[in-house]
């Protein structure tokens, strides 16, 4: 049996396949953050405007990530004495620079405040998504002229 906190996680990733990005917001809390605790490079994002920001870019139709990014929940586990979500899932999308496959498995931990995500740590696989992204180099560069 499923609840709304449950509802909302699972649309929360679904609405990455459409890449809608109104879902995205309702799915936040007004005061959320969005981190990738394990990424050097990533700074946390905070605020609604802050995380919204960050999965526009994403999807930037000229300058974005991805061209298509669809999440595949394996696993679901919601504490409700915590307001936690553990969710375990995977991803398989299309990286817009070099039209390569993209393919990974994350863990994520959501915090739920008043039926939405007050804060989601993300955490992917290291070494699966680093070896995506330098085949996806090596393609491109065996592919440039010269």
């Amino acid at each position: 049996m499923t609840n709304i906190a449950e509802e909302r996680v699972r649309a929360l990733l679904d609405a990455f396949e459409t890449q809608d990005l109104e879902i995205m917001r309702q799915s936040f809390h007004p005061e959320a953050t969005f981190e990738l605790p394990f990424e050097d490079r990533f700074e946390t994002k905070s605020g609604v405007d802050d995380v919204m920001a960050h999965f526009a870019r994403c999807f930037d139709p000229d300058n974005g990530l991805f061209r298509t990014l669809v999440f595949d929940v394996q696993a679901l586990f919601h504490d409700p004495d915590e307001d936690a979500i553990v969710v375990q899932y995977t991803s398989r999308g299309v990286l817009r620079e070099f039209e390569a496959d993209y393919e990974n498995s994350y863990v994520g931990v959501l915090r739920i405040q008043d039926g939405v995500v007050a804060r989601w740590q993300e955490y992917a696989n290291p070494l699966k998504g680093t070896s995506r992204r330098l085949e996806a180099l090596r393609q491109a560069v065996a592919a440039s002229p010269g």
